[in-house]
């Protein structure tokens, strides 16, 4: 879940490239986020996630991370993109 490229098309909007299809890539997100909310909302969440089994601890901070990179590869070009001091 974690490769990415993130640049800029030739109309100025970002184009976000993955390793993955796309399906499988939404999939794999949509998936894990689900799991996420799931452990989170319920009662006492953050105590049952220190309790998790360790696969499941790793598999949620892959998806943390995996969100984190892309992020970080999408805020990294548009400050290439447009400079870092420039605002619109």
């Amino acid at each position: 879940m974690n490769e990415v490229k993130v640049t800029i098309g030739d109309a100025g909007h970002t184009v976000v490239d993955h390793a993955a299809p796309i399906e499988t890539r939404c999939a794999n997100l949509a998936h894990a986020i689900h799991a996420l909310t799931d452990v989170l909302t319920a009662p006492a969440g953050l105590k049952h996630l220190a309790n998790c089994a360790e696969s499941s601890q790793q598999e949620i901070f892959a998806l943390l991370r995996a969100l984190t990179q892309e992020q970080a590869a999408l805020t990294a070009t548009l400050e290439q993109h447009h400079g870092p001091g420039r605002r619109e």
